[in-house]
């Protein structure tokens, strides 16, 4: 009969700053999913708006909507193999940034997708004139350039600096700010027919904007708690 070995290893317990940790990257899920609302939303009343707005013309050709879905999926696995090379060429020249900071200018790139929406929207309720489809590309890259530097980033960061002890559960925490940002947007998207597309879109910014604002803070603040605990060597 097999004996259970004595002194089996056992989890270890979580420390202070462990529990610190828990606590900083569980508040930070519902900033995550703001700063996600505007990419979410691509595929929700974007294309609604969309499909109305502009002119679908391209090398004179008549496109369906759902080409900008084909291309979005494209520009995202091109952003995103785009962004990992990025910064691996950047950190062999300079010092590479850390998540937090990456989160930041990933926002702050995805803001000015929907800036540029905001600005062409608005210009088509005053005018009529309807935005070429290179803006819409334009969007869309944008966009995913900067959804490139928040979702792998953001799992990484979770991965990196949860517990090792409950890693798995907190990565399993982490993605319910897609859930999260799902549930926003189907109750923002329904504003697009009650409220101007520029005030509509410019809520969206506005969302994203101050989604970055709370990383700039966390990182202010919180930052030393979220870098990798640096271990001393034991003396020779």
């Amino acid at each position: 009969r097999m004996v259970r070995a004595a002194g089996a290893a056992k989890p270890p317990a979580l420390t202070k700053r462990d529990w610190q940790v828990l606590l900083l990257l569980g508040l930070m899920i519902p900033v995550l999913a703001v700063s996600a609302i505007g990419n979410q939303q691509m595929f929700n009343a974007y294309l609604v708006w969309a499909d109305r707005s502009y002119e679908f013309m391209l090398f004179g050709h008549r496109m369906p909507t759902s080409f900008l879905v084909s291309f979005d999926a494209f520009t995202g696995f091109v952003t995103l193999a785009g962004a990992v090379a990025f910064w691996r060429w950047y950190a062999r020249h300079w010092r590479e940034p850390d998540e937090m900071t990456k989160l930041i200018i990933g926002c702050l790139i995805s803001s000015s997708a929907f800036l540029l929406v905001m600005i062409v929207a608005s210009r088509h309720e005053a005018t009529g004139v309807k935005p070429a489809l290179w803006v819409a590309l334009a969007v869309n890259t944008l966009n995913n350039l900067g959804f490139a530097n928040v979702f792998p980033v953001s799992l990484a960061l979770y991965s990196r600096a949860a517990p090792r002890a409950i890693s798995g559960t907190v990565v399993g925490i982490y993605y319910l700010f897609l859930a999260l940002a799902n549930y926003l947007v189907g109750v923002v998207g329904g504003w697009l027919e009650i409220m101007p597309a520029g005030r509509f879109w410019g809520l969206h910014v506005a969302a994203i904007l101050g989604a970055a604002a709370v990383f700039v803070a966390i990182k202010l603040v919180f930052g030393k708690l979220l870098l990798p605990e640096v271990v001393e060597s034991p003396a020779i």
